[in-house]
């Protein structure tokens, strides 16, 4: 097993770029993955819709997975920690279901608000992203931002 983090976003209600906008915008992705994260979506749209949003964004995911299919996401992955980031109960079963930690985005939401990340810049470097993140250091990670 790796001692990698896996972090799945729910897309509508939890990225900007859902229908509904979500709260979470995608330099927080961008950080995740700078970090060392397998990034991915598991939503309730199709595989082709979300490939094309991760496109449009720039973005290459690790993977994408319908919000049913967590648990192929977990065997797919040899990784030490499993996150899902959602903002319904929907979200919440299917995480548990699949033995995902469930990270409810509002509750995120606030707590990235306090450290400035959700209204950096969508082009956010890695390195400038950090000067974002203010007082968190390089062993802070998402069970921190909890």
């Amino acid at each position: 097993m790796e001692a990698r983090t896996l972090v799945s976003f729910d897309i509508d209600g939890t990225l900007e770029t859902g229908d509904p906008a979500g709260p979470l915008r995608l330099a927080f992705v961008r950080w995740a993955r700078a970090r060392g994260y397998v990034i991915g979506s598991c939503s309730d749209r199709t595989l082709g819709e979300q490939s094309a949003m991760w496109a449009r964004a720039g973005i290459v995911p690790d993977f994408v997975s319908r919000k049913h299919e967590l648990t192929a996401v977990r065997a797919a992955w040899r990784c030490q920690r499993f996150v899902h980031i959602g903002d319904t109960r929907v979200d919440e079963h299917f995480a548990a279901q699949a033995d995902f930690e469930f990270i409810f985005v509002f509750d995120l939401a606030s707590r990235l608000a306090a450290i400035d990340l959700i209204t950096c810049s969508p082009d956010s470097s890695p390195a400038s992203t950090g000067a974002v993140l203010g007082g968190m250091n390089h062993g802070e990670d998402l069970g921190q931002l909890r």
